[in-house]
């Protein structure tokens, strides 16, 4: 893989018998470590591929977009190139929370292109409409009370000295990520045609579970999106890792066959 691609980290090869590359968007203020040890995890059958932002892992002197157009739009530019290298293998791409909203933009943009995902899953979000609805103005709040809301968000009413510290070294890259997030608006078009995979927390306050369906929406009309929970808060990714990658493998082999 060229080391000119600024999206994607380097890594190894996929294996012979992959049949399929995930690329995986981070939630706001995430790096490509949320990921750590999905390529792994998944091969050989699944060429798991966390996407580099702006701002962050290898690109932290770049400037985060200004809106979800633009990163969307250079997220597009950035995933269709890596394409072009190595085999010819079908894509699904994951999000989680922010990062569901970014995947899901992201596919609008590369099925207009002519190449849209075999499966689109998104993770601890609700519709895009939804969170325009659910929109605050938290990226504008003074840096103490920002970064006590994060914390909080996290699982963490008060913030070890640890924690806090890890907080404000990335208080700028938070900050832009929630612009992001407050200031997106979602511009009804054409639903995808790939098919949609939902995952949540069983726990997450964040995400209503009778909403989770509404993703529907914007999924082909002959498709019906798979909702799936798991344990854990929003942050199920950490707390049910070995269940969400199971699902992970159910679902991507279900959409290449067709199903």
């Amino acid at each position: 893989m060229p080391e000119s691609n600024r999206w994607i980290l380097p890594t190894p090869e996929p294996d012979p018998d992959c049949r399929a590359r995930l690329y995986c968007f981070p939630h706001a203020g995430g790096a490509s470590g949320t990921y750590a040890g999905w390529t792994a995890d998944l091969r050989p059958e699944f060429d798991a591929r966390p996407v580099v932002l702006p701002g962050r892992d290898t690109r932290p002197d770049e400037p985060v977009p200004a809106d979800m157009s633009t990163l969307a739009d250079a997220a597009a530019d950035g995933l269709a190139e890596h394409m072009q290298t190595g085999p010819a293998l079908p894509y699904a791409l994951f999000g989680h929370s922010l990062g569901a909203i970014t995947a899901y933009e992201t596919a609008r943009r590369l099925s207009a292109r002519g190449r849209p995902p075999a499966l689109l899953i998104v993770s601890g979000s609700e519709a895009p409409w939804r969170t325009g609805e659910r929109a605050r103005d938290r990226h504008r709040w003074p840096d103490d009370e920002f970064l006590a809301e994060i914390a909080r968000l996290g699982g963490s009413a008060a913030a070890g000295p640890e924690e806090t510290e890890l907080l404000r070294a990335i208080l700028p890259r938070l900050r832009a990520d929630y612009t992001i997030a407050e200031t997106y608006t979602h511009v009804p078009g054409a639903p995808l045609t790939c098919p949609i995979a939902v995952y949540a927390g069983q726990e997450d306050d964040l995400v209503a579970e009778a909403r989770l369906p509404e993703w529907a929406r914007v999924a082909p009309p002959t498709s019906t999106p798979v909702v799936r929970r798991f344990p854990g808060g929003h942050f199920h990714l950490d707390d049910a890792r070995p269940f969400v990658l199971r699902a992970l493998r159910t679902d991507l082999a279900k959409a290449l066959e067709g199903g």
